[in-house]
């Protein structure tokens, strides 16, 4: 692993445990086994250390939902939730957990990444959901409300639940969120 990778990994582990305030660079290169300077050299500083840790496979992840073809709604939910659960545990529960704790927040740390990354995803499922509602293929609920459910159900089977694999995790992600939990 490279001294940035290691630095990458450190941080992510860090900015969950203590929060984006209390963790110092300092403490990143001790743990990271690395000189101070190299963070500097490879991010610049500390926001845009943070930046790089909750960007990680954001581009391929946004690109590959852009790329969704599916039949209808329904087909399109399926096909995103296997999509995101894959780069939830492809990115480990560190990175996870600071997403969750930005959207709660609504960014305040790094506006930018809304912007570029967050906006255009929840963009995209408003509009499947705003498009089923109106073929009656889902309930007329809150396109939020009901993405803030989806991205919920992904997060917590992707990190709760490592030993199972993406197709059985989008699966159940789907049915729950499709059907409840009631038989």
């Amino acid at each position: 692993m490279s001294t940035k990778e290691k630095i990458l990994e450190k941080a992510s582990e860090l900015f969950a445990q203590y929060g984006y305030q209390e963790t110092s660079i300092r403490r990143i290169a001790k743990e990271a086994k690395a000189n101070s300077a190299m963070i500097s050299y490879y991010f610049g500083s500390k926001k845009a250390l943070y930046e790089s840790v909750l960007s990680t496979n954001m581009d391929e992840f946004l690109e590959s939902v852009s790329r969704i073809k599916a039949k209808d709604e329904k087909e399109f939910l399926k096909k995103f939730i296997k999509i995101h659960i894959g780069v939830l545990k492809k990115r480990g529960k560190y990175i996870s957990y600071l997403m969750l704790k930005e959207s709660a927040t609504n960014f305040e740390q790094v506006k930018s990444l809304k912007d570029k990354y967050f906006d255009p995803l929840a963009n995209i499922i408003t509009k499947v959901f705003k498009t089923g509602i109106e073929k009656k293929i889902f309930k007329p609920y809150n396109e939020q409300i009901m993405l803030q459910l989806l991205i919920g159900i992904n997060v917590m089977l992707a990190l709760k639940n490592p030993q199972n694999n993406i197709e059985e995790l989008s699966n159940i992600a789907f049915d729950v969120f499709m059907h409840g939990i009631c038989a």
